[in-house]
């Protein structure tokens, strides 16, 4: 379902347009106009880089033409085709939106990437799902929103929606205030019971019971790594400062008899606390578990998989999301090493973590 606002000199009219759209959602829930934009921030104030953003082609940002409240900048269109492209979780209906001025007619489409139906034995492939987006008026900056459905992922465990457009001329389009919202809330409720096996999972004693190692803070302080957030207390801090060298990583031994043959739940808490839209957007911070007591030992594999929180996929700066994936615990197991470790190319981005948990899932 396409929706199309045009933005008018009188304020009331744009309010009656506007609650007109407001009704038409309210097929889904009430709260979906509250829901958080996936690609934060969405105004290219920051360039490209944000929450769900995967990769991009032939997009040029300027500060020629700006939707945004006291903002500067905007996607100008160039002639040709370009491209964004996002990835968000399969199986699920999302609300993409832009305000868009131009004075042509631009070919704009949105695409989403599902496996294409194949044979037994035949290899992997993929289609698209196209939905068209008529721009209708001119000249002004004007809203368009449309309803998207996701598939079965591709080629990942997440799926690809690719926003395309031809511009048959150079800089007389322009993009901005993109937002992509879930319109059913897929929240998952908390399972399982808690295992009191990770010595202060919360980092309010400090260091207490962790290992902090890598190319982080050097030769410092033994609690350099910790600090304190308003509002959560203390947590620990994983950050990139010397290149060149092994990525910091936190890491704890548990004692895992207990929990033998069960399958269980890892989880962490953690927040981007730093920007930098020059490193790579599918780098971050990556959770290990593996069976035995050091590092070397055999990693257990998570579902879903790989279990990360990487930049691209990442909540709003200072905002924290709990990161989790299960694990099935060999019988014979003794100890499991915990290990959370920041991606190589994350570069000077602070990362927290807190409230780090085990439980017990059946």
């Amino acid at each position: 379902m396409l929706y199309v606002v045009r933005k008018v000199k009188n304020p009331g009219l744009m309010v009656l347009v506007l609650v007109a759209v407001v009704i038409r959602l309210t097929s889904y829930s009430s709260e979906n106009i509250e829901r958080k934009n996936l690609y934060w921030p969405g105004n290219f104030e920051s360039h490209l880089y944000g929450g769900c953003f995967s990769n991009q082609k032939k997009v040029v940002v300027t500060n020629q033409e700006n939707h945004t409240p006291d903002g500067e900048k905007s996607w100008e269109l160039r002639k040709g085709f370009q491209l964004i492209e996002f990835v968000v979780a399969p199986h699920q209906t999302y609300q993409l939106s832009f305000w868009l001025k131009t004075t042509q007619i631009p070919k704009i489409q949105v695409k989403v990437v599902h496996p294409r139906e194949t044979q037994t034995g035949e290899k992997r492939q993929s289609a698209e799902t196209t939905y068209k987006i008529p721009t209708r008026v001119k000249n002004d900056w004007n809203y368009y929103s449309l309803d998207i459905e996701t598939q079965a992922p591709y080629p990942n465990h997440l799926s690809e929606v690719l926003l395309t457009v031809w511009s048959p001329e150079s800089g007389q389009t322009f993009i901005d205030d993109i937002v992509i919202k879930p319109l059913v809330d897929v929240t998952e409720q908390i399972k399982g019971s808690p295992a009191s096996l990770i010595v202060n999972p919360d980092f309010e004693s400090g260091s207490s019971g962790w290992t902090h190692s890598g190319a982080s803070f050097g030769a410092v302080a033994k609690d350099a790594w910790i600090r304190t957030i308003g509002g959560r207390g203390k947590v620990a801090i994983l950050e990139i400062v010397k290149t060149g060298k092994p990525s910091p990583h936190l890491s704890q031994v548990i004692p895992s008899k207990d929990i033998a043959g069960k399958q269980i739940q890892f989880s962490f808490d953690a927040a981007y606390l730093s920007n930098d839209q020059a490193i790579s957007h599918w780098s971050g911070v990556i959770a290990e578990v593996k069976n035995g007591n050091h590092q070397g030992a055999q990693a257990l594999q998570p579902t879903p998989k790989p279990h990360w929180y990487p930049l691209g996929l990442a909540s709003p700066l200072g905002v924290f999301q709990t990161i989790k994936a299960n694990y099935n615990v060999p019988k014979d197991s003794e100890y499991l090493f915990l290990s959370l470790q920041l991606l190589p190319k994350t570069g000077p981005n602070q990362v927290a973590i807190d409230n780090v948990q085990i439980r017990i899932l059946d």
